[in-house]
């Protein structure tokens, strides 16, 4: 059973899942900006799970993408920011929709 099965959502046919995965969003641009890699990694597992359990494919990939290269050390760079921005435009899109 997943969480959003039982908890319902305050707001009729809104997923309760919106605003956490916004305000989620909104830590790992916080995180990206101090250059905090252990709040990016943890930033972006919940984003995962998030988008696992809703379904988003878009947000899983950029997510995964992104944790992977967290994961395995990489530097903010180009790759990283490249990689981030995927993940925050996945998760607005996940959300406009």
């Amino acid at each position: 059973m997943r969480f959003a099965d039982v908890v319902p959502s305050p707001v009729p046919g809104a997923s309760i899942f919106s605003s956490v995965i916004a305000e989620e969003a909104l830590a790992l641009s916080a995180a990206f900006l101090a250059q905090d890699v252990e709040e990016m990694r943890f930033r972006t597992t919940l984003l995962l799970t998030y988008a696992l359990d809703t379904g988003q494919t878009s947000l899983t990939a950029a997510a995964s993408t992104l944790l992977k290269q967290v994961s395995e050390g990489t530097t903010v760079g180009q790759h990283l920011a490249d990689a981030f921005e995927q993940v925050i435009a996945a998760a607005a899109d996940g959300l406009a929709a």
